[in-house]
């Protein structure tokens, strides 16, 4: 039997996205979220890129992957779908995006395994050559348990010696390495904030 070794993951915020001077190629970025308003609005103003717009399910009147969220970003952003690109962060929004005609993207941060339906342009991950399986653990994995407003994932390796390479790839999306925290055998990484 092959061991593994299990590598916690705290994600706490949304990554990140390379877009320096779009404005001066005349590209806008926007985000479509199912959170509420309030706390999409408080996440996007958290990240280090000005939004053109922020669409959120509260405010179009439906969840994603229904199509009403994608074409009301589409509007509020004023790009058809063939002119735009979406950069989906689940399985889920490939198929809803796609679905009003968006090429699509999936930063598949961790590997998680794509849903069936359409497949996107590209699937791009940190930890896909690395990771035997992702499990969603802690309180937010628990149905109807009140939970925290953090994801915890268990990424398993194949090997210890697996953890420098899956500490360098974590780094290249943002994450930043805590050691054990005491616990052996354990890595937990957390996203900056």
């Amino acid at each position: 039997m092959q061991a593994q070794f299990a590598l916690e993951i705290k994600l706490t915020r949304w990554a990140p996205v390379a877009c320096n001077d779009r404005a001066g190629q005349g590209l806008r970025l926007g985000v479509v979220t199912n959170c509420s308003t309030k706390l999409g609005r408080r996440a996007a103003a958290r990240c280090a890129i000005k939004f053109d717009a922020v669409v959120t399910a509260e405010e179009v009147g439906f969840y994603k992957p229904r199509p009403e969220p994608y074409r009301a970003v589409l509007a509020a952003l004023n790009v058809s779908a063939d002119h735009a690109l979406f950069v989906a962060g689940s399985s889920a929004d490939v198929a809803g995006a796609a679905a009003v005609g968006m090429p699509v993207v999936w930063h598949n941060r961790v590997g998680l395994p794509a849903q069936p339906g359409p497949k996107p342009l590209a699937v791009k991950t940190a930890l896909s050559s690395l990771a035997v399986t992702v499990e969603h653990i802690g309180s937010t994995a628990v149905p109807c348990l009140a939970a925290k407003p953090v994801i915890d994932l268990d990424v398993v390796l194949a090997s210890p010696a697996d953890l420098p390479e899956a500490i360098r790839l974590l780094a290249t999306v943002g994450y930043l390495h805590e050691g054990d925290l005491g616990v052996a055998g354990r890595e937990a990484f957390r996203s900056p904030a």
